[in-house]
């Protein structure tokens, strides 16, 4: 009896001890920060032509879990997105420090204090549609297409971080990309005016962004020139028929 006494007392151990250390991995050692940049894009490694994750907007808070440096440019682990209510949404991926500010108690305290931002807002009420007379007859109805995922060539895009949004595809092929074509390269090189080193039109355009559209692995091998938001935009467009 003692022996199977000692026997249950040792495995109780040894379990409280792996549960606790499993807790201790769990835990992340954060430095919070806050977004300074209109967009900040997240990747899977810490370098611009990896996979893309996701992006983060101008005032987020995130917990910083590590540092890297690569070539003459810092990178930042980000763990997760702080939302309010103490409330998080995981990110895990590597971000350019540049952008990033420490946070201070007051926003943190704040932040923690506001509603949830994954929280859905009320409905709004609508407003009231424009009564028909029996001699006008009310125009047959058609399907609303949100504009946030219709995307033409020369309108303003309407979703993704800046430049992306609020800049429409021709505005983009003449302006100054935000990634190099290739890690390391000098900015003397690279950091020109696209029409410097392309030609881009409608027809050539579209014919790129149908490559993306049939094989999206291939539009995310590298993020130049404006990133992930950009080649999904051009991805939206193809499918549309490069309107």
């Amino acid at each position: 009896m003692i022996n199977q006494f000692v026997i249950r007392l040792v495995m109780l151990s040894a379990i409280l001890v792996t549960a606790a250390s499993t807790a201790q991995a769990q835990q992340v050692d954060c430095r919070f920060f806050k977004v300074t940049a209109e967009g900040l894009n997240v990747f899977s490694e810490p370098r611009g032509d990896a996979a893309f994750i996701g992006a983060l907007n101008k005032g987020d808070f995130v917990c910083v879990a590590g540092d890297q440096q690569v070539g003459d440019r810092a990178w930042a682990y980000i763990a997760y997105k702080l939302l309010g209510q103490n409330q998080r949404k995981s990110m895990e991926g590597w971000a350019i420090k540049g952008p990033l500010q420490p946070a201070t108690q007051a926003e943190l305290t704040a932040l923690r204090d506001s509603p949830s931002q994954s929280v859905v807002p009320p409905p709004q009420p609508v407003a009231p549609t424009q009564a028909f007379t029996p001699t006008q007859p009310a125009p047959p109805a058609q399907a609303a297409v949100p504009t946030t995922d219709v995307v033409r060539f020369s309108e303003p895009i309407m979703s993704g971080p800046f430049p992306v949004n609020g800049h429409s595809l021709e505005e983009l092929t003449r302006g100054v990309p935000e990634f190099p074509p290739i890690e390391g390269l000098e900015e003397s090189i690279w950091k020109k005016t696209c029409n410097n080193c392309h030609e881009w039109n409608r027809q050539s355009l579209c014919v790129q962004a149908n490559i993306y559209a049939k094989d999206p692995k291939m539009a995310f091998r590298k993020q130049h020139p404006y990133g992930g938001a950009e080649k999904m935009a051009m991805m939206k467009w193809a499918e549309g028929g490069c309107q």
